[in-house]
């Protein structure tokens, strides 16, 4: 992600070249949550890939045709020929295949969550602007 450095010299051509903007910039125009400035960014964590088969948690596996889960010791019924499902604020993705045991394969299972969070706190989005305030704004 690219940042404005958050000291030293720092001039409106550095602004323009990061988020854009008119060919003659104006401070006016760099608003946090305006057209150039963004006020938040997403974010994915990732957890995973887990194989954990020996205390039943974190893993995929198929039965007589369909696919199921368990994670943290919850099964999931996640229907034929599925490869994910959500619960929880999570998606949950089968991965690699493990080995199979009496006709059941196991995968193991990986985890991500999408979040919004808050960026260039320091850049007003009305009032008063100046240079300065931009110092360590980023642009996702």
């Amino acid at each position: 992600m690219p940042f404005l450095p958050s000291s030293g010299p720092l001039s409106i051509n550095d602004i323009r070249n990061l988020f854009g903007g008119p060919g003659s910039p104006s401070l006016a125009n760099y608003y946090r949550g305006g057209a150039y400035v963004p006020s938040t960014k997403s974010s994915t964590t990732v957890q995973g890939p887990f194989f954990v088969f020996n205390t039943n948690n974190d893993y995929f596996y198929s039965t007589g045709g369909g696919f199921n889960a368990q994670w943290n010791g919850t099964r999931y019924s996640v229907g034929v020929g599925s490869t994910s499902f959500s619960a929880g604020g999570w998606t949950y993705y089968r991965t690699n295949f493990q080995f199979s045991d009496y006709g059941v394969g196991y995968y193991s299972i990986r985890r991500e969550q999408g979040s919004t969070v808050s960026i260039n706190g320091g850049v007003p989005t009305s009032g008063t602007i100046s240079i300065s305030n931009l110092y360590g704004a980023e642009k996702p």
